[in-house]
């Protein structure tokens, strides 16, 4: 089976690809399998060993069963190449209660 692994290069989305490794493998260890492919572009090989650290993987959709699927998939996410990525963080609304003056009570005797 097959799975589709989005590619960012600080928060910058670089490559859409599908591949068949295990996705219980750690994001490094699918990282390093991935742009170690012969398919990958030179310099986003060299930017990746010049500085990792800059680079993360999400797993876009897993569970494909055939490659044509899979590259369809990816020619739809292509369009998505140099954005930036989803914010993942649960959305909190602000409720913001109105403000009011506090009422003192003067204690008249």
């Amino acid at each position: 089976m097959y799975s589709v692994y989005k590619i960012y290069q600080a928060d910058k989305l670089v490559l859409v690809t599908y591949y068949d490794i295990i996705p219980e493998f750690t994001d490094t260890t699918k990282l390093k399998l991935i742009l170690n492919g012969p398919t990958i572009p030179i310099a986003l090989f060299e930017d990746y060993y010049k500085s990792p650290d800059l680079f993360s993987i999400t797993t876009h959709e897993t569970s494909i069963y055939n490659a044509l699927d899979a590259n369809q998939i990816i020619k739809e996410e292509l369009k998505l190449i140099g954005t930036d990525k989803a914010d993942t963080r649960p959305k909190l609304k602000a409720t913001k209660k109105p403000r009011t003056k506090k009422v003192v009570k003067q204690n008249e005797d």
